[in-house]
């Protein structure tokens, strides 16, 4: 599988009518713009969400549903914004781009139209208008000399069709719309003062308040206590690698990301395999490796390096508004820029990740996986904070040799949110290693100064 890249890119700085089309459009279904920190991955059902780009060339969206961007087409065309360029990527294997003008279709480009695939509209590649690069650079009002390197992008063939995308993007002056909404997600993030490459940013993220299941902060919680919850098992059909039981959850679009390293990795071993061929005749030719003495290398004693003083220090989230003391032993991992990533530890060797859930997922994150048994269940305190210890034992397969598999979830609820840290091993887990993991959980505290707790004026419990 490859990538997916679909953006709508109108010419000019049309930051502020696209907004008010988008918002006419959301409003009328019942959204209504949120003002919360974007601290968790976005809900599906409930919620929608835009990038706005935008410099005195482009106005460049990205938005969260590409199933309903037909009808966002729609109200931007009706919004009489100029000429509206729809550029696509399917499964890294083909490209293309559509041209609305007013209420016309009036231009349309795919680099394989024998399997073309269309985000934008159901005409069939035949029935299209076709796309000439001077009478593109025309209605985009570009210079007339850019369409010979246009006709050039277009007929490139090449493996992953991105990369012609991209170039294509680069010529019109446009080089951000080629991005999935994931990828610009975890990159606005780490934005500064809403500029992102040189362009204004803007993430606007829209919810539903009739929908169950949203933040706390948009929607009312029932109170709970985390101390008193009851596990429950999972529906017959749910199975043990579920949702409830992820470890990480990764997003459809990093899948694909993924699957596209491999795929390139594939093509780069390929093109070295004559090399690593001839390296080998070459050391065949100097005689071969030389036979090891046996016996010998196990015999040698091996100096080890002395272990690095790990010092204690103190992490913060100043988005989510968290610290974290990190206790002597424990490791720092590098974290996704997901928004509701929060840390990430290594103990011993075993991989920890600290998500924040939404409250209403309690029940989720607390439900026994298909077929598990309860090996632990503690209940604790982070500060004035609950914390609940739970661990899994993962069902093995009948006759199997393989060690015993555990999954583990250290909680801790706060006013706004849970912060999860998940965890998974392999047979025997040293007591040491159980501490460690408790007292990093334990050491979890609110920063003075982070997000405003108005859940904790509207009665909500601490």
């Amino acid at each position: 599988m490859g990538v997916f890249y679909n953006s709508l890119c109108l010419r000019g700085d049309r930051s502020a009518p696209a907004r008010a089309a988008v918002e006419r459009w959301l409003f009328a279904r019942g959204f209504r713009p949120s003002e919360e920190p974007n601290l968790f991955d976005l809900d599906a059902p409930s919620e929608r969400s835009v990038f706005v780009l935008s410099n005195e060339h482009w106005t460049i969206l990205l938005y969260s549903h590409f199933d309903e961007e037909r009808r966002l087409i729609r109200e931007l065309q009706a919004a009489d914004l100029g000429p509206l360029l729809y550029l696509w990527v399917y499964d890294s294997d083909v490209w293309g781009y559509d041209l609305f003008e007013d209420d016309r279709f009036t231009a349309s480009f795919a680099s394989d139209p024998a399997t073309y695939f269309s985000f934008a509209d159901d005409v069939p590649f035949g029935e299209r208008p076709s796309a000439r690069p001077a009478e593109l650079c025309r209605r985009l009002e570009l210079p007339a000399e850019r369409a010979s390197e246009i006709g050039r992008v277009e007929r490139r063939r090449t493996a992953f069709s991105e990369e012609a995308c991209a170039a294509l993007a680069r010529l019109l002056g446009c080089g951000p719309a080629v991005n999935s909404y994931d990828e610009l997600e975890l990159r606005a993030l780490a934005a500064a003062d809403g500029v992102l490459d040189g362009w204004s940013l803007r993430h606007l993220v829209y919810f539903d308040p009739r929908a169950a299941g949203v933040g706390d902060e948009r929607a009312e919680c029932p109170p709970f206590d985390l101390h008193s919850l009851e596990i429950e098992g999972a529906p017959a059909d749910r199975r043990h690698f579920g949702k409830s039981t992820a470890q990480i959850e990764l997003s459809p679009d990093l899948l694909r990301e993924l699957e596209r390293m491999r795929r390139r990795a594939r093509w780069t071993l390929r093109l070295l395999a004559p090399v690593s061929a001839a390296a080998r005749a070459w050391s065949r030719l100097r005689g071969g490796r030389e036979a090891p003495v046996s016996g010998a290398v196990d015999r040698m004693p091996v100096a080890l390096p002395p272990p690095a003083p790990a010092v204690e220090r103190i992490l913060e989230h100043p988005r989510h508004g968290v610290r974290i003391e990190v206790p002597n032993g424990v490791e720092v991992e590098t974290v996704s820029g997901r928004p509701s990533s929060v840390f990430a530890f290594r103990i011993d060797g075993l991989f920890v990740v600290v998500n924040a859930r939404r409250r209403r997922s309690i029940r989720d994150v607390l439900r026994r996986p298909s077929r598990a048994t309860v090996a632990r269940d503690e209940r604790g305190w982070a500060g004035d904070l609950p914390l609940r210890r739970v661990v899994f034992a993962l069902p093995t397969r009948a006759g199997g040799d393989a060690p015993p598999s555990f999954l583990g979830y250290d909680v801790v609820q706060t006013f706004r949110c849970l912060f999860v840290f998940y965890t998974r091993w392999s047979g025997e887990l040293s007591d040491e290693t159980w501490e460690r993991l408790g007292q990093l959980a334990a050491s979890l505290r609110l920063t003075p100064d982070g997000p405003p707790r108005r859940a904790e004026r509207a009665g909500m419990p601490a």
